[in-house]
């Protein structure tokens, strides 16, 4: 992306297919908003994991993927299942108990899953009572948990991992699988970092855009971004999770704005909360 504001030069450069042909094209702008979303972290990183594992990123690929998943076990007759899910955090549980409930009758009750999770617990952040009772529901379910886990490689039918249950100590662990889920949570868009190099676009150190209230960044005006690839600053809060929810709740007031920008109006505030 080229940007002067002072001179009205913006513009980005895109590439269109032409047949077998790519052509670099350049477009200009007054006003721009990336909403790149986020990619899976580890998952392009870790050897074998693009290859194997299945994303959860992005989430309509996910849930075809799991479809289809779901038809080859019915034409395959598979008489037993072993998941392996990749993160602890929300999305990691919930696709756990959720497979659980899907495949478990499929598979006539031979369904082994394992969440690996990089922490010392679940859900660190939660009280200990919604602690404990997870911990209940993981242990009704038989969802098997890894605590302090790091995966190192992912084969075509097996997960190598490593753990450090204490200080200096670390074993190895090889899990094997039918199934491999990637829910490790959220990591930056290379364009971000692309974005930043070419025009100083200011990013955190993570990656993502920084924006102000109205989704604005701050350091280009007219530049928006909303959904997972921003970061919000608002004047000390802490800036919403990489969840979908804030994502839809944003677009609305992204759009508003921008009408607003390119009609020189004062924009609206996005409230995280609403």
């Amino acid at each position: 992306m080229t940007y002067d504001n002072e001179d009205c030069d913006k513009y980005v450069t895109v590439e269109v297919t032409d047949g077998n042909a790519v052509i670099n094209k350049q477009v200009p702008f007054d006003v721009i908003s990336f909403d790149i979303g986020s990619t899976t972290r580890g998952f392009s990183s870790v050897p074998g994991a693009r290859k194997h594992a299945i994303s959860t990123r992005p989430i309509s690929e996910l849930v075809l993927r799991i479809q289809r998943e779901e038809e080859k076990i019915k034409s395959a007759g598979l008489k037993e299942g072993r998941v392996v899910v990749v993160g602890g955090g929300a999305a990691g549980i919930e696709l756990a108990l959720g497979l659980r409930a899907r495949w478990n009758d499929l598979l006539n009750g031979k369904l082994s899953i394992t969440l690996c999770d990089s922490g010392d617990e679940l859900m660190p952040a939660e009280s200990k009572a919604c602690r404990d009772a997870l911990n209940r529901v993981m242990l009704t379910y038989r969802i098997d948990v890894i605590h302090n886990a790091s995966v190192e490689k992912v084969g075509q039918t097996t997960v190598n991992i490593q753990t450090s249950e204490k200080i200096g100590v670390k074993n190895q662990i090889v899990l094997e699988y039918t199934h491999c889920i990637w829910a490790t949570g959220a990591e930056r868009h290379q364009l971000a970092e692309d974005l930043n190099s070419q025009c100083g676009l200011e990013v955190t150190d993570r990656g993502w855009i920084v924006v102000n209230e109205y989704l604005e960044s701050i350091s280009h005006p007219g530049v928006f971004a909303a959904g997972d690839c921003n970061e919000i600053k608002l004047n000390g809060a802490k800036s919403p999770p990489k969840a979908g929810v804030y994502a839809v709740r944003s677009g609305p007031v992204l759009i508003e704005n921008i009408t607003r920008k390119l009609s020189g109006k004062k924009t609206n505030e996005f409230r995280t909360s609403e």
